[in-house]
Order: structure tokens, then C-alpha cells, then sequence
């Protein structure tokens, strides 16, 4: 069982930003460890500049994840595909304002990817594996595949890159799934909840 952090509405009413950038653009925000999957996100980014030329993908990092950069990077990375080393988290911010689909790659997570409540309030459209996408629902407020699809992956991103109506759609959802006062009370809640059992144990 997990219990979704809580991010307070009045963040993700806040999160804007600069426009978005003038070629189609997807970007991960995050660390670049190997359980990130990363490379599967690779794979799948070749996949959707099949299908959209113009593509682009953005990592962005912290200035302490260029080993990470280094290792993934080694095999030479695809054309299109830039890493960015965030000075503040508002780096990341505009980062993530200025793409058009914000992509998490991870198959398997035990926790709650943080970055998921960081790409919910930012507006944008997400497509996720199923491992990672925790409380994401595929078509209302996100597009989420099988973790192993690679293919389905970038099919996702490329459906996604090549329909604004989609994009805002879900997006509007993914904010709205965080920005609601009445789901921040009851996470809020649960937690307190959880709290008061350990204290009587």
C-alpha cells in the first residue's frame, strides 16, 4: 500500500511559466540513475522521431547527476535529445513549462515518484509506464502503458505531440487531480491517520 504525498492547491494553481518551446518537445525531470530507465526512454524517443522529425527530448538534472549523464550518455546519444543540469528547482520549472509532454519512464517504483506531482501541477500531459504512474488513470488524466511497451511508449508521446486538444485536455486533468482543496484535505487526513497509529503502537 501507498499514500500518495499531498502537494498544497495553492502550488499547483501557481506553476506557469514561459511559453512552449516552438518544436515538439518532451522532457523527464529527475534523477538519471539506471532504475529511471532511461535508456527504454531512449529506445522509445528513436521511436517517436519516426514518427515526429522535429521531436526533441530534454532531460534535466541536478548539477550532481553528471556521472549519471556520463554513463547514459556513453553509447552516444540519439540526435534531439539534449541534458540540462538545473540550477534551482525553478530551472526545472520552466523546463517543464516549455515542453509539450512530460514523459516518466521507470517501470517499477516502490514510493511515489515525487516529479509525478511536479508534472500534475505544471499542466502538462504525462505519459507514464504503469509502474510509475501511480494514481494516474490512462485517457482521463494521463496516458499510461505496460511497463515493457516500448513502442506503446512512444506511440503515446507521438499521438500526444501531434494533438493539442489531447494535450490540454490532460493536462488540465493533471492539474486539476492536485489542485483540488477537498483531495489535499483527505491525503492530509490519512497521513494524520497514519501518524496516530504509530504513536499508539
Amino acid at each position: 500500500a501507498w499514500l500518495p504525498p499531498a502537494l498544497h492547491p495553492r502550488e499547483a494553481q501557481a506553476i506557469g511559466g514561459p511559453p512552449e518551446a516552438p518544436e515538439p518537445t518532451m522532457a523527464y525531470a529527475g534523477n538519471l540513475d539506471a532504475y529511471q530507465n532511461l535508456c527504454g526512454l531512449l529506445q522509445a524517443f528513436e521511436l517517436v522521431r519516426e514518427r515526429v522529425p522535429a521531436a526533441r527530448l530534454v532531460l534535466v538534472s541536478h548539477p550532481d547527476a553528471r556521472r549519471g549523464a556520463r554513463r547514459l550518455a556513453a553509447g552516444g546519444l540519439p540526435p534531439a535529445v539534449e541534458i540540462v543540469f538545473a540550477s534551482s528547482y525553478e530551472d526545472v520549472r520552466v523546463t517543464l513549462a516549455r515542453a509539450h509532454v512530460l514523459v516518466l519512464p521507470r517501470r517499477e517504483a516502490t514510493g511515489y515518484p515525487m516529479k509525478l506531482l511536479n508534472y500534475m501541477a505544471a499542466g502538462k500531459a504525462i505519459v507514464a509506464t504503469a509502474g510509475s504512474g501511480k494514481g494516474l488513470r490512462d485517457g482521463e488524466n494521463a496516458r499510461i502503458v505496460h511497463d515493457q511497451d516500448v513502442a506503446a511508449f512512444a506511440a503515446a508521446v507521438s499521438g500526444l505531440l501531434r494533438d493539442p486538444g489531447a494535450r490540454r485536455r490532460l493536462g488540465e486533468a493533471a492539474r486539476q487531480s492536485v489542485a483540488d482543496p477537498a483531495r489535499y484535505a483527505r491525503g492530509m487526513a490519512a497521513l494524520e491517520g497514519i501518524y496516530d497509529e504509530v504513536k499508539q503502537t
